[in-house]
């Protein structure tokens, strides 16, 4: 009896330094209308039916308040099919295939974490501050913005990209931000991560449907996920990663 009690206890042990681990792992990141704590990936503008969503690896993250629901949470879960397995605090937790879905909200905010280790997951929808970033004062630090009037070259950590004329740049939170660009319904999202060591096509990871190419000189792979375009590409020890509505614009940004 004794030595099962041990072997319990040990099993705890590891469970909670698992789950310090991952969390350890983690670092704030601004997606500009919130900020998470996440894993270190390139996060990617992911299309959803509604409010905003960002996928990096295995990680996707759908953020969305009551304004942005066509009806409740509930039925909002429901449609998905996921399946209960159960709650951790005030955090809610569904399955939905080889993912764990984890939704935390307060009374009009929801963040919904779909990850393949559920601690991890737990340990992002944990970092979520409700009413930390006030959307309103966002919308309006958005409408004030001054377009830029003409194709405008932007330096972001040493290097240049000619951002089009009409869009408008939003300011960002910290130094892991994406850098967003946006004019009417359109966005230009920049993203530079450091992966330290000169970066090559070869540290590109890719996904079904992407594609080796060249543009304007510069070897890359492109991509084109949920309806929008991206080109990633190696600067010195950086990973740089382009996103907009089609390939033409990431031309323009690189010429």
């Amino acid at each position: 009896m004794k030595r099962i009690l041990g072997i319990l206890m040990l099993l705890a042990a590891f469970g909670i330094l698992v789950s310090a681990v991952s969390a350890a792992d983690l670092q704030e990141h601004d997606f500009g209308d919130f900020k998470l704590d996440v894993p270190d990936e390139s996060w990617i503008r992911d299309q959803v039916p509604f409010g905003q969503g960002y996928y990096g690896g295995s990680v996707s993250i759908h953020h969305f308040t009551d304004d942005d629901l066509q009806g409740t949470i509930d039925e909002y879960i429901d449609s998905q099919q996921y399946e209960d397995a159960g709650t951790d605090g005030n955090l809610t937790i569904y399955q939905n295939g080889n993912k764990y879905v984890v939704l935390t909200h307060s009374d009009n905010e929801y963040y919904l974490i779909s990850d393949r280790d559920l601690e991890e997951a737990k340990a992002i929808a944990g970092s979520a501050e409700f009413g930390a970033n006030d959307l309103d004062d966002e919308d309006d630090e958005v409408n004030n913005a001054t377009p830029f009037e003409e194709d405008t070259v932007v330096i972001i950590d040493d290097i240049n990209f000619t951002i089009p004329k009409g869009y408008a740049q939003m300011p960002t939170g910290s130094a892991n931000s994406d850098h967003i660009f946006t004019s009417n319904e359109s966005q230009i999202i920049i993203s530079i991560k450091n992966i330290g060591h000169e970066a090559s096509v070869d540290d590109i990871a890719k996904a079904d449907g992407d594609e080796n190419k060249q543009i304007n000189g510069i070897d890359g792979v492109l991509s084109n996920q949920s309806g929008q375009c991206g080109f990633t590409y190696g600067v010195d020890d950086n990973l740089v990663s382009i996103f907009a509505d089609d390939e033409s614009i990431i031309e323009g940004i690189l010429k």
